[in-house]
């Protein structure tokens, strides 16, 4: 065992006698000096390298670059980073900045008062990285929308209408129209609607749930806003089972000689979810033998709860021969009747 220990010794000696020769000969200070510039250089290496961002401002909705934007780059706290990072969108809506600081978060903030509301978007860059950034400004108008809000029940190939009031608040005229955003992107549509400046107007939007992706069970959250702007109504829906609808009689006809046709139409709800936004219209072909030009609607309501029924009267006059259908609408369901007189 002693001439192992000698033997270890012996081989640790030779190896440190080299070493201890270089540090004669370079001395001390120098190896320790070089070990520091090493250390500086290679902090200085994985410092993080200043990147670029490539900033284009253009309307929301639509591919038009909005021109005269006052762009600037802050700390999440709100203050400045520094005067070169704040500059004006060209006719291209376009902005450059380079040295912008990496690996922390930076805040763009685009500003175009008068036409288009503020926008602030958060952004992290990697150490070196140039990246394109394109910011959507919504227009500035002076609208309101009522309800803010819709819930309840849908299927899955509902097509839900919903009637919304739009205020123009404004000193100009507003198109309307809805579109939606997220998973509603594709279900949302509506005709244009112009309103003139101090007037409220009703817009019919029309819902597609087998559009939206969204099954049995599932709820379907969203939101569908005023094409351009920010004005917005929020969705929050279940989507649940079909429509189960009975309406008799399924067809109307009147005799030619008869002055008067009376005939009461039953709507039944057979499913589980209330019927809401109850409609019946005659068509335009068949108004003229309708008295008053209307259906006669007896204990009609609005909605029909499950397993119950609601009822309306046509009175027809048939004066001339006419052939056309009443049209029976609610939240997800549209049925014909089809109406013969004379």
């Amino acid at each position: 065992m002693p001439n192992d220990e000698s033997d270890h010794a012996s081989k640790i000696s030779e190896i440190l006698e080299p070493l201890t020769d270089a540090v004669k000969k370079i001395g001390l200070a120098k190896i320790i000096l070089a070990v520091i510039l090493i250390a500086v250089s290679l902090w200085f290496i994985n410092l993080p390298k200043p990147g670029a961002l490539y900033i284009t401002v253009s309307e929301l909705d639509a591919s038009q670059p909005v021109e005269g934007a006052l762009i600037s780059l802050q700390w999440p706290d709100g203050q400045l980073i520094g005067d070169t990072f704040t500059s004006i969108t060209d006719s291209s809506g376009r902005v450059t900045f380079t040295n912008v600081p990496t690996q922390r978060s930076v805040t763009i903030v685009v500003e175009a008062t008068g036409q288009f509301d503020s926008a602030f978007e958060d952004i992290s860059l990697q150490s070196g990285e140039e990246k394109g950034q394109t910011i959507k400004l919504a227009k500035t108008l002076d609208i309101t929308l009522a309800p803010t809000s819709l819930s309840g029940t849908v299927s899955e190939t509902c097509v839900k209408e919903a009637q919304l009031t739009v205020t123009n608040n404004g000193n100009s005229d507003v198109d309307a129209i809805f579109v939606g955003d997220g998973t509603l992107q594709n279900a949302v549509s509506s005709e244009t609607q112009t309103i003139s400046p101090g007037l409220s107007e009703n817009v019919t939007v029309l819902l597609d749930v087998s559009k939206s992706g969204r099954k049995k069970g599932q709820a379907l959250t969203g939101e569908m806003r005023i094409k351009g702007t920010n004005k917005k109504v929020n969705l929050n829906l279940q989507v649940g089972e079909s429509p189960s609808i009975e309406v008799s009689p399924s067809s109307i006809t009147c005799p030619a000689g008869r002055p008067l046709c009376l005939q009461v139409v039953t709507v039944k709800n057979n499913g589980d979810s209330t019927l809401n936004n109850l409609k019946v219209e005659p068509a335009a072909t068949i108004t003229s033998v309708l008295e008053n030009s209307d259906v006669e609607r007896y204990y009609i309501t609005n909605s029909i709860p499950p397993n119950s029924e609601a009822k309306f009267g046509v009175r027809i006059t048939p004066s001339t021969p006419t052939i056309g259908v009443i049209t029976i609408t609610a939240d997800c369901y549209s049925r014909q009747i089809d109406v013969e007189a004379g």
